[in-house]
């Protein structure tokens, strides 16, 4: 599961984009601290999104996302959109990798 804390100043809109293998579903789990929205799927090739007071100095000090904060997750992990550089990077590797389920 992925969550996604937040803090409090200027609104930022969040999205997230399911682009997991094998038809894999996103958990996710939107919250701040005065606002929960819950736990929710994300289908393959489906997304989410929510607007949040998310700044945090020591992340955000480089502007990564300062008026809209793209992510996907993927196999490998969960990657993050750079508005200023236009560039995906990876941002939170999963614990353990993905594993390929096998269909009969």
């Amino acid at each position: 599961m992925l969550s996604l804390l937040t803090s409090t100043t200027a609104k930022t809109t969040v999205s997230i984009h399911n682009n997991l293998p094998d038809n894999e579903d996103l958990k996710l789990h939107c919250q701040s601290g005065d606002d929960d929205l819950g736990v929710n799927n994300v289908h393959l090739n489906g997304y989410a999104s929510a607007t949040y007071d998310i700044y945090v100095a020591k992340r955000d000090d480089n502007f990564r996302c300062p008026t809209y904060c793209s992510w996907e997750a993927r196999a490998d992990g969960v990657y993050g959109y750079t508005e200023h550089e236009h560039v995906n990077d990876l941002h939170f590797p999963w614990h353990r990798p993905l594993i390929s389920r096998v269909h009969k």
